[in-house]
Formats: structure tokens, sequence, C-alpha cells
């Protein structure tokens, strides 16, 4: 895995770690484990990668065992340029690292504003049916005071003419008893021959 994050970053390794475990793999073993997954690498680019390490290992590394006594020399003379590798070794490894916590911080980042907005969306809903439900609630209470206040008026006028109708039909009824009393005497002075048209009778 070494050979493989110099290669293409250890973020990409990170990555590829991460899928294969959730497949069920050791991501902790490169072949035939991590190395059989991609976790989003273009396929040039991820064959490149996994190639890099069998070359190192299985091509390049037996050739230096068998070179002997010129591997001393050979490192003698090469030896600056191998320190300017490990060096590149190093930064690629710690580029890698840095690049793979930044990927992660930023999609930890946008993951928090995905679930902020969500929440700040559905409390404007919230906040706008509670807003809804109380006008609707008030509307309510105001028609309902008017038509309880209106069937109290209509109740008022309503006694108010039966009260005028009693009386009406108690004043028509003592006028009608007077009336009833003022016939006989009518009759009276009017004479035997009663015709209704005498002058008390007129009067009545």
């Amino acid at each position: 895995m070494t050979l493989s994050a110099y290669n293409g970053g250890l973020g990409w390794v990170q990555r590829d770690q991460t899928l294969a475990a959730q497949r069920g793999l050791d991501r902790q073993r490169w072949f035939g484990h991590v190395a059989t997954v991609n976790a989003g690498r273009a396929a040039t680019n991820w064959r490149e990668n996994r190639h890099y390490p069998q070359r190192i290992l299985y091509e390049l590394a037996p050739r230096y065992l068998t070179w002997g006594g010129r591997s001393l020399t050979l490192f003698k003379t090469y030896w600056p340029h191998l320190l300017i590798l490990a060096a590149v070794a190093a930064f690629g490894y710690k580029f890698g690292h840095s690049a793979g916590e930044h990927a992660k911080q930023t999609d930890l980042r946008a993951t928090i504003k995905t679930l902020r907005d969500s929440s700040d969306k559905k409390t404007a809903q919230i906040l706008d049916y509670e807003r809804d439900k109380r006008l609707a609630a008030e509307q309510y209470a105001a028609a309902l005071q008017k038509a309880l206040a209106d069937t109290a008026a209509q109740r008022a006028r309503a006694d108010k003419l039966a009260a005028e109708l009693l009386q009406t039909q108690t004043e028509l009824s003592q006028a009608n008893e007077e009336r009833k009393k003022d016939i006989p005497h009518a009759i009276k002075n009017d004479g035997h021959a009663f015709t209704g048209i005498g002058p008390d009778s007129l009067r009545l």
C-alpha cells in the first residue's frame, strides 16, 4: 500500500481501504483485497497504480538482489538520486495524506451544510404552518363572536317586538271592552227606533 500511495496519493489508498472494508475485504491487506477495488479513479489511472507495486516488487526488486557487489557501486553512484527519490516519496505521502484529509473535511462541511439547510427549511415550514393555523383560529373566533352578537341583537329585537305586540293587544282589548259598555247607553238614548245612526250611535 505504501508503493500505491507513493504512486497515486494516500487519499486514494484510504478511500480504497474504506470501500474494501464495506465489501467485507481486509483493509490492511493489499493484494487480493484493497488492490481489487476502485473508489472512483479513472480506469487508466487505476490500472497504472495497481501495476506499479507489482512492477517494483516482482520485476525490479529481484534484479537489485542479483546485482551483488555492483549494487554497492550503483548505490554510491546514485545515492543523491535515491535521496531525492526518498524525499519525493515522503512529500508525496504527506501531500496525499493532506489531500485525503482535505477531501474528507470538504465532504463533511458539505454534509453539514446540507443538513443545516434542510433543518432551516423544515423549521420555516413548521413556523409557516403554525402561523397559518393561528390566523385561522383567530378568524374563526372573530366570526363566532360576530355571529353570537348578531344572534343576541336579533333576540333583543324579537323580545321588543313581542312586548310591543302584547301592549297593542292589551290596549285593543281594553278599548273593545269600553265600546261594549257604551252600546246599552247609545240604544237607550236613541229610543226604541234605534237605527244605529242616532247621535249616540254615531259617536259610538
